[in-house]
């Protein structure tokens, strides 16, 4: 069994030293409370999400008032310590159920595009985030940290310097014996007959010792936790469920 917590910290500022300073005061945090945290130098991770709305159609000419309009919405993501060589289309339709699809990671450029010019008259861009170099600690072999600054990108006449809107965590646990876990009792030993809500408390018990005392500013905290692999599950869902968990915080943040 696999749990994550993914929490999106804004940035008000946008500024992208400000994003920096709560990245570093995180890990400072991080390294201080589990002394045996260890930074996995060759796992260092990128993401590249675009989001987009559909375009509501036109109101009809009456004096009556309208409804309020459900937005459907559509992801397009690459995460690279998700799956290096694959980028994923994720659409949330304002009814029914979503869909993931996968698709050549080389594609993703392409493929964004393609909705931008050819679809420009359902689909509108919102917002193009990215994560460049994210840092990945490790504790014991149970809990996976990725910690990164969120970087928005701008396009036409006002392109040019770096805006960063917030700073993401996510804590990533996997059900372990007491045996696995009994050399790092400080991340919680957990011990036998894991349960769902066990490696829950484990991921929010990272993330509280993380945050205590840490000085974030005036930024607010998004917190989304998902299972993320469950007992006897397929890969290819399993990678569905870590895609809707990041699409759902970066579409939520502040």
């Amino acid at each position: 069994m696999e749990y994550s917590g993914l929490y999106y910290i804004s940035n008000p500022s946008a500024q992208l030293p400000s994003s920096e300073a709560i990245s570093s005061t995180l890990i400072t945090r991080l390294e201080a409370t589990f002394p045996h945290a260890t930074r996995d130098e060759s796992a260092n991770w990128t993401l590249w999400h675009r989001l987009l709305r559909d375009i509501p159609p036109r109101a009809p000419s009456s004096t009556s008032t309208a409804e309020p309009y459900a937005h459907s919405y559509q992801h397009l993501m690459r995460l690279s310590y998700l799956n290096a060589s694959r980028a994923y289309n994720y659409v949330q339709p304002a009814s029914g159920a979503d869909v993931t699809t996968s698709i050549p990671a080389e594609e993703f450029e392409s493929h964004y595009n393609l909705l931008l010019n050819q679809w420009s008259q359902l689909w509108s861009p919102q917002r193009a985030l990215d994560v460049v170099n994210g840092s990945t600690y490790t504790l014991g072999g149970a809990v996976t940290i990725h910690i990164g600054e969120v970087r928005s990108r701008r396009s036409g006449p006002q392109q040019g310097g770096v805006l960063s809107p917030g700073v993401v965590v996510c804590i990533t646990t996997t059900a372990s014996s007491s045996s696995e876990s009994s050399d790092h009792a400080h991340v919680m030993d957990l011990g036998e007959g894991i349960g769902f809500e066990d490696v829950q408390e484990r991921v929010t018990h990272v993330w509280k010792e993380m945050r205590k005392g840490a000085d974030l500013g005036k930024g607010e905290v998004k917190e989304v936790l998902q299972l993320t692999k469950d007992v006897g599950g397929e890969n290819e869902t399993e990678r569905e469920a870590v895609v809707r968990m990041w699409c759902e915080a970066l579409k939520l943040r502040g």
